[in-house]
């Protein structure tokens, strides 16, 4: 248990639970209980580690031979395709 770590970790919304609360003269208020979708990805330390690194080299691996402004172009698509991601978590 001592080498596990925790990879990737996020939380979405998840279905509303429709309940009713008593109110005064036999009425009832509506309210609505939030869920939510709580999702951990946990590895090995060293299979992490290893993980991180052969991502790291296919990453250089594939930029290599690629002109100056290609690679930022590149770098710019992946920064914003990362924000966009981060926006809809």
């Amino acid at each position: 248990m001592d080498a596990l770590f925790v990879t990737r970790c996020f939380v979405n919304e998840g279905p509303r639970w429709k309940r009713l609360r008593p109110a005064p003269m036999g009425r009832g208020f509506r309210y609505q209980k939030r869920t939510a979708h709580i999702i951990v990805e946990v590895a090995e330390h060293h299979r992490a580690a290893a993980d991180r690194a052969a991502a790291a080299a296919a990453e250089v691996e594939a930029s290599k031979g690629v002109k100056g402004a290609v690679r930022k172009a590149r770098k710019a698509l992946e920064k914003r395709s990362k924000q966009v991601q981060k926006k809809k978590k």
